[in-house]
């Protein structure tokens, strides 16, 4: 029997963007999602034909507070990868023999050259990248691509506005609840020229009522979780279901504990897959960042998160301070096992789809590529597999 998966992605970033000095922390998360998980999905986009590898439907949820973002702070993310590229170029310059790559680490280490090989691959790889983010983004009207990339997609992806600030709708009286969802449409169209194909509400969080004025606003789908449709036994079906006017798609957390949130362990939590937390300006001196004539503004310490990060999970309950490097080819291999571990287990949840075939599971959409590093290229497999066959990445 075939299968279907659609992938919710929730996207949202507070209102970060300010007029001080660039390279602060807060405004940063904008701009290291931007690069780490934004582009790199807007690139999957592009080079997906779900007429060649069907069974997938994407839905890209955006916040009013996110897109206008994305708009309005153009100059200061380029600005901001000013600075990374500075990191970079002398990252690629300190990995490049063992003196140099001490230079201002607070912890030595004796690192054999082939090890140093792993570290200095991946200060290329950051470089670069920021490189073709600055192409990809410095002279595009980034609103103007995006309408024209979800018209070209529109058979495959589905764009949905949200809450302008991801406002949590049960905190609200119907008054204030009607403004909200107004909101979420009028500044979408503004925005983008169009309607939006749904409206993600903030945390699934419904109240009776809330339909009203998802009709009243012209809104075509939504989605829940299962308890949210008040399926508590946890043997209920997810699916799409139809209410009125309103196709619900009700988000199956017992498929997504796999990528997110599980309470043992998950795909991202995998050892060979990147570490987040060991982060290259956290572990090195201040002076690190004189040299180089970057300012931090992030506190007294004067350490900031670069985004350059050279370890592996390694594994369950590994402190910090004993991970191993990161290797990309062993990150990969895993990514590929990963791909056939999620077709057989879509396999063995049929019975919790309400047709059999139909799964439905929703993420933030900076899981991929910002909390798991290797996040896109595995949802861009996945878009690329062909279930039921062992057709993995090339």
């Amino acid at each position: 029997m075939n299968k279907e998966v659609i992938f919710i992605l929730n996207t949202h970033m507070p209102y970060v963007l300010n007029n001080g000095p660039i390279f602060q922390e807060k405004e940063n998360w904008l701009f290291e999602a931007i690069t780490e998980t934004y582009i790199p999905l807007f690139e999957a986009f592009e080079a997906w034909d779900p007429t060649v590898q069907g069974g997938k439907k994407m839905i890209f949820s955006m916040t009013p507070c996110l897109f206008n973002q994305l708009v309005e702070g153009k100059e200061r993310y380029l600005a901001y990868l000013d600075i990374m590229e500075k990191i970079g170029v002398y990252e690629v310059e300190r990995t490049s023999n063992p003196h140099e790559y001490n230079r201002f680490l607070k912890n030595k280490a004796d690192i054999p050259s082939d090890q140093l090989d792993l570290v200095h691959d991946m200060a290329h790889f950051y470089l670069n990248r920021v490189r073709k983010s600055r192409a990809f983004w410095e002279d595009r009207d980034i609103a103007a691509y995006l309408n024209d990339l979800f018209d070209r997609k529109n058979e495959s992806i589905d764009v949905w506005t949200s809450c302008p600030f991801h406002n949590f709708i049960p905190f609200f009286e119907g008054r204030t609840v009607d403004h909200l969802i107004r909101r979420g449409v009028e500044e979408f169209e503004n925005v983008f020229d169009r309607k939006p194909d749904g409206f993600w509400m903030p945390e699934c969080a419904y109240f009776p009522g809330t339909e009203k004025y998802m009709k009243k606003y012209d809104i075509g789908a939504t989605a829940l979780t299962v308890p949210g449709i008040g399926a508590y036994s946890g043997k209920d079906k997810s699916g799409v279901y139809r209410h009125g006017d309103l196709d619900i798609y009700a988000h199956d957390y017992r498929l997504s504990m796999y990528l997110w949130k599980a309470p043992d362990t998950t795909f991202p939590a995998d050892g060979p897959y990147r570490e987040f937390f060991r982060d290259i300006g956290l572990d090195v001196v201040p002076e690190y960042f004189k040299h180089i004539g970057v300012e931090v503004h992030t506190g007294k310490a004067r350490n900031a998160w670069t985004g350059y990060k050279y370890f592996s999970i390694t594994g369950e309950g590994v402190d910090l301070g004993f991970k191993s490097l990161y290797n990309r080819a062993a990150a990969r291999r895993k990514l590929q096992e990963h791909l056939v571990d999620f077709d057989e287990i879509l396999e063995d949840h049929r019975a919790f789809s309400h047709d059999g075939s139909t799964f439905i599971v929703a993420f933030d959409t900076e899981l991929f590529g910002h909390w798991w590093h290797e996040g896109v290229e595995w949802l861009s497999g996945l878009m690329q597999y062909q279930f039921d066959h062992e057709e993995v990445l090339t």
